[in-house]
């Protein structure tokens, strides 16, 4: 992070609103697993949805928003010709070498993405929960993220703050899947949580799912 500059990006009130999350989290019955939701700090974990006992609210960027500000990226290219000639220098300053800086972290970015997602997929399939919930997860992932990520390198799409997960804050690297670590923990824990938005309206409970934005180039 030497070689990236990231300005700070000012959002307008009127594009922040207050969401209330439950969080989804796997509860073990008979040695078996089960997608569930989680009602207090501790032993009150099943399969049925309600919207009180351990609901946090937060404020939040609105969905499906275009914030009329932008923020800068800018690179020390000259500091990365300088580094990548050194041998000490991890292999990954080369994948700037005679290529556009931002083009080649967007297609990093929406690669990892991609991946990310797929997981979280295969997650949600796993473990569902008497609402189907895992259903509107799985669908939210698939069209309003997936079908996001642009083809071309003008832009990304990435998941990031509170409410990102275990996985994608440490950049999912450490496991092939976000499966393994439930029935065989990571140094004692089970990334099994997943924080939800959820709200209501004619038809019943909606879901949602936090912190996924999507950056555009500037023409």
């Amino acid at each position: 992070m030497h070689f990236i500059q990231v300005s700070d990006i000012v959002v307008p009130q009127d594009y922040l609103s207050i969401q209330h999350t439950k969080t989804f989290n796997l509860f073990n019955v008979s040695g078996e697993w089960q997608g569930g939701w989680k009602h207090a700090l501790r032993g009150d974990n099943n399969s049925k949805f309600k919207n009180n006992g351990f609901v946090f609210s937060y404020e939040t960027i609105m969905p499906d928003v275009e914030i009329p500000t932008s923020l800068s990226v800018s690179f020390d290219t000259d500091f990365l010709k300088l580094k990548s000639k050194n041998k000490s220098t991890p292999r990954f300053i080369n994948i700037f070498d005679d290529v556009n800086p931002i083009e080649s972290v967007f297609e990093i970015i929406n690669n990892y993405t991609k991946t990310y997602i797929k997981r979280e997929i295969d997650f949600y399939n796993a473990y569902p929960d008497d609402n189907r919930s895992n259903e509107f997860f799985i669908e939210i992932l698939n069209e309003c993220v997936l079908n996001k990520i642009p083809d071309s390198k003008e832009g990304c799409v990435f998941r990031f703050a509170h409410g990102s997960g275990f996985h994608s804050i440490t950049g999912d690297w450490r496991f092939e899947n976000h499966l393994s670590t439930v029935k065989k923990p990571d140094m004692g824990k089970r990334y099994k949580s997943r924080k939800t938005i959820f709200d209501y309206d004619d038809e019943g409970i909606l879901f949602d799912l936090f912190g996924f934005i999507k950056l555009t180039l500037l023409k």
